[in-house]
Formats: structure tokens, C-alpha cells, sequence
């Protein structure tokens, strides 16, 4: 909570590191997916540790956290994040900002945005921020933005379906999954 919520991107990148540092997965083959809330630690976790990922799925995120409390349900979020218009809580909440933190220059790994329009909790104008200014500084981004769906995957099953998919079929195409098929057995 508050000024201790960057715990949470150190916890989530400490993992990242202790995969690759056991050697159960290489940092370009760790894909990470998180949404609301997941969504904020996947892109700060981005932002702050680019070299411990190898692709990001980024849906309905919290991205500028500097502005958050201005748009949609994010006023009613303070008692969580911190109050960025408050000196001395924005200077915490600015550390971890993924949206403020982007360097030019600093190779981020690939990131799908997923996001809907009717989202009245997150609004998705966070992923369209986001995905802009990677997309404007050379970054690997795509961005998807379903017209329908609320604060979560789909307002049917065949939507949630299709919203996980495509998460997925993203993450297996850059982390090199795709193509590999299932395992030929050895007895004919």
C-alpha cells in the first residue's frame, strides 16, 4: 500500500531473477501478463527490469500513475496507491510510474496493450498513452482495444476465449513457442 507499493515490482522481479538464475528459463523466454492492477505491476516490472522479461501482455492497465485519480474509478484508489496530488506522495508514486519512467533509448521488451473502450474502471486511454509512446520511440508494441468487454476479457465466452488467445498466441510468438508442436513419440 502507498509509499510501500513498489514491494510489490520487487517481489515480482526478484522471481524473474531467481527463474533465470536457476536456470529453469532464460530472461528472453519469461512472458508476463497482467491486467487492472497486474496490469500496472507487468508494465512497471517493464520499465524497471526490461533485461528479466522477454514479452509482456498488458491488459487494462494502470499506466500514469501521476494522473490516475483523474479519470475514471481512480479517485476512489487513493487508500491503495497514494494521492499523486500530495508533494510528498507523488514523490513515491513517480518512482514507478511506468508511463513517466519510459527512457529513450532503453530496449523494453515486446508489450501487447489490451484494453475496451466501455472499461469504465481502468480507461484505456492508459494503454493507448502507453502503446504510443513506446510505438513512438521504436519500441515492439501492439495494441489491441475491444469495443465492448467492461473491466474485464469479453462480454461473452466466445469473447474471453478469443481475448485469451490472442494473449497467449502473443506471448508463445515472441518467446519462440509457436511452430514447435507437441513433443513425436518415440515408439511407432
Amino acid at each position: 500500500m502507498k509509499e510501500k507499493h513498489q514491494h510489490a515490482f520487487d517481489d515480482f522481479e526478484a522471481v524473474a531473477a531467481d527463474i533465470a538464475h536457476r536456470g529453469f528459463a532464460a530472461p528472453k523466454q519469461i512472458g508476463i501478463v497482467g491486467a487492472s492492477n497486474g496490469g500496472l505491476l507487468v508494465s512497471a516490472t517493464m520499465v524497471q527490469r526490461p533485461d528479466l522479461i522477454g514479452a509482456v501482455v498488458c491488459q487494462r492497465p494502470l499506466i500514469d500513475m501521476l494522473r490516475y485519480t483523474q479519470f475514471g474509478a481512480g479517485a476512489s484508489w487513493v487508500d491503495e496507491y497514494g494521492d499523486p496530488a500530495i508533494p510528498a506522495e507523488r514523490v513515491y508514486i513517480a518512482k514507478y510510474s511506468p508511463y513517466q519512467n519510459l527512457k529513450p533509448g532503453v530496449k523494453y521488451p515486446p508489450v501487447l496493450f489490451i484494453t475496451e473502450t466501455s472499461d469504465d474502471r481502468v480507461t484505456p486511454i492508459w494503454a493507448r498513452m502507453m502503446a504510443a509512446k513506446m510505438e513512438k520511440m521504436g519500441q515492439d508494441v501492439m495494441f489491441y482495444e475491444s469495443p465492448e468487454g467492461g473491466h474485464g476479457p469479453g462480454s461473452t465466452h466466445a469473447e474471453e476465449a478469443e481475448y485469451w488467445a490472442q494473449s497467449y498466441v502473443y506471448l508463445g510468438q515472441k518467446l519462440g513457442l509457436t511452430g514447435t508442436g507437441a513433443p513425436k513419440s518415440a515408439v511407432h
